[in-house]
């Protein structure tokens, strides 16, 4: 797995150490889709994807989630706001996007060409990861 990973050159300029960092990431994500698919079929992806799902429940769950909560009984869309402006500024790294619409009920992100898809065969990154 490690023998498509880049090294990071020192010298390089932020936006190049991103690119190559990003790069290792896409690899990094292609490799466990390909060995697990390889070694386990489909069935193999589905029993990858539940823990992660469940990791994710619980690294969330926690006080912020809870107060969370609370906002979102006493104002909704409050709450809603809160989630997608941190969603929102969380995905910057995943791919450029624009907001398109941003309100207390709805935001809309437009992705003219995800970055990821610009690596061949990732999509699993996308649609799984």
């Amino acid at each position: 797995m490690k023998q498509g990973i880049k090294p990071i050159p020192e010298e390089a300029s932020f936006e190049e150490k991103y690119e190559v960092a990003y790069g290792n990431w896409i690899w990094s994500g292609k490799s466990v889709y390909r060995l697990i698919r390889n070694k386990m079929c489909e069935e193999g992806i589905e029993k990858f994807k539940r823990p992660n799902v469940e990791a994710l429940k619980k690294k969330n769950a926690g006080p912020a989630l809870f107060i969370l909560g609370l906002i979102r009984i006493l104002s909704p869309s409050t709450a809603f706001a809160m989630v997608a402006k941190k969603m929102a500024y969380q995905l910057q790294w995943l791919s450029p996007y624009s907001v398109s619409e941003f309100t207390r009920q709805r935001i809309v992100l437009d992705i003219l060409q995800c970055k990821i898809l610009d690596y061949p065969d990732s999509e699993d990154l996308c649609y799984i990861g």
